[in-house]
């Protein structure tokens, strides 16, 4: 309770000038224990202390709205954020708190149970009479013209190949003249790490700031790790 009047007299403050960091350090909501995220390292999309070792605990971070290019004249939004994280050997683990420091009220509670996949590898056939890539608003978008995907049992796969091959990142490697209308043994495994952004700009900076905790956007995905040509 002791902050909590001070958060109220900030309000006004808070709300038209400038963002008092200070009395937000001072929420009951931070504990002496935890770390500020902003001085941790994270190396694809695993978290690290400065020492090098994963982290395990809990850091915070005050998130600021004029750090979202495309809303930051929002209105309708908070000015700041307070976003509390768990760790457990460098992934999400536990309960996340995203909260609006001037209110005091939690807004959203997400749990995490993060895990490095075990990498087991997988074998496709793949062949594709035409490719491109198209740059588009977040990414750079491969489109294959007749794409045809086979387990190595040629057993025909007639869902969106990204399921097997992985997202326009891992796909990439195809925009090569050497794998055109071949057929190709393609040998992937699932790996973790940094995955392609899911919306637009407007809705990715919305869903960033008010509905996800950092590192943003990882998780379980599938690589490419080899590409033979069949004879």
């Amino acid at each position: 309770m002791k902050n909590l009047f001070l958060l109220l007299l900030c309000v006004p403050l808070i709300g038209t000038a400038q963002i008092d960091t200070t009395t937000i350090l001072k929420s009951n909501f931070i504990e002496d224990s935890f770390t500020n995220f902003d001085s941790l390292v994270i190396t694809d999309c695993i978290v690290y202390n400065k020492e090098k070792s994963t982290f395990t605990g809990t850091a915070f971070l005050i998130d600021y709205l004029s750090r979202y290019y495309f809303i930051k004249d929002d209105l309708d939004k908070p000015k700041v954020v307070l976003k509390i994280m768990t760790f457990k050997d460098g992934l999400k683990h536990g309960i996340s708190k995203i909260i609006d420091p001037i209110n005091g009220e939690i807004t959203k509670e997400i749990t995490f149970k993060e895990t490095l996949p075990f990498s087991e590898e997988k074998k496709y056939l793949f062949k594709y009479a035409d490719v491109r890539a198209e740059s588009g608003d977040l990414d750079t978008y491969i489109v294959f013209t007749r794409p045809k995907l086979y387990t190595i049992g040629w057993e025909k796969l007639t869902d969106d190949y990204s399921k097997y091959l992985g997202d326009e990142q891992s796909v990439s490697v195809f925009v090569d003249d050497k794998y055109i209308n071949k057929l190709l043994v393609v040998t992937t495994e699932l790996s973790y790490g940094s995955r392609s952004e899911e919306y637009g700009h407007w809705a990715s900076d919305t869903d960033n700031y008010l509905y996800r905790v950092p590192p943003n956007y990882c998780g379980n995905k599938v690589i490419i790790t080899n590409i033979k040509i069949r004879p």
